[in-house]
């Protein structure tokens, strides 16, 4: 069991944006896997999945549901390699797809550099008769030009980006007191305290990522709309 609430507050993210009604959520799922409800829990994580047919993490924890039954019946399934190698597959899938996107930019990197260098090979033919001046003042007036709009954009860019950090920071920050007040009412009720702790390890990882500017945008917000769901839905927070 420690092993499935390790991987509880991760499976949350899975829910997050999902558009689909009947897609169980995280409370319901995790309501199942207290019950001791394992075959449901996998009915539950199969809708998921047919949502999501890409998704590692409900992959992940439908593997460890399985893994929990064989070790209750002592013994193991044919159902556990099955998962396994879906867990496999989705994994190398995810692999070939970042091996493909980093080719893209480095193929993108050296189709830059050809034209730089031809351009440049322009420039001297250019040179050779005579246009040297007319071509190096054109080229200046646009390098000008487009410093000049990417110093606008990146300027609106920071602007964009500080105000959300600031807009999250405090939100986090209030999350985090909340989830404080909770873990104190909660008494000594272990598996509420359990994803108490996990939902604020998260937090602080969160925030910090964000002072550091050091994050990954979806999975702060992620984080941020679960934990919010959580302190509404299971401990009566008015958030």
């Amino acid at each position: 069991m420690k092993n499935l609430y390790a991987v509880l507050i991760a499976f949350t993210l899975l829910f997050v944006g999902t558009a689909y009604a009947a897609v169980p959520s995280v409370v319901e799922v995790e309501k199942t896997i207290a019950s001791g409800d394992y075959t449901k829990a996998k009915e539950q994580l199969d809708e998921v999945l047919k949502a999501n047919p890409d998704s590692i993490v409900a992959a992940k924890y439908y593997l460890e549901v399985v893994r929990i039954e064989n070790a209750r019946d002592n013994q193991p399934s044919v159902e556990y390699k099955l998962a396994e190698d879906r867990l496999a597959k989705l994994e190398k899938v995810k692999a070939d797809r970042l091996a493909a996107e980093n080719k893209a930019k480095e193929d993108k990197l050296m189709e830059e550099r050809k034209a730089i260098a031809f351009k440049t090979f322009m420039g001297l033919i250019l040179t050779m008769f005579g246009g040297l001046a007319g071509w190096l003042l054109f080229n200046r007036y646009k390098a000008v030009q487009v410093i000049k709009r990417e110093r606008e954009e990146e300027a609106a860019r920071q602007k964009e980006i500080e105000d959300w950090c600031e807009s999250v920071e405090n939100d986090m920050l209030d999350i985090g007191n909340r989830l404080e007040a909770a873990s104190i009412r909660s008494g000594y009720n272990s598996r509420v305290m359990g994803t108490l702790k996990d939902l604020t390890a998260d937090n602080y990882d969160a925030l910090h990522s964000v002072k550091s500017r050091d994050y990954n945008r979806n999975m702060v917000i992620r984080h941020i709309r679960n934990a919010k769901q959580y302190l509404r839905e299971r401990c009566g927070e008015d958030i």
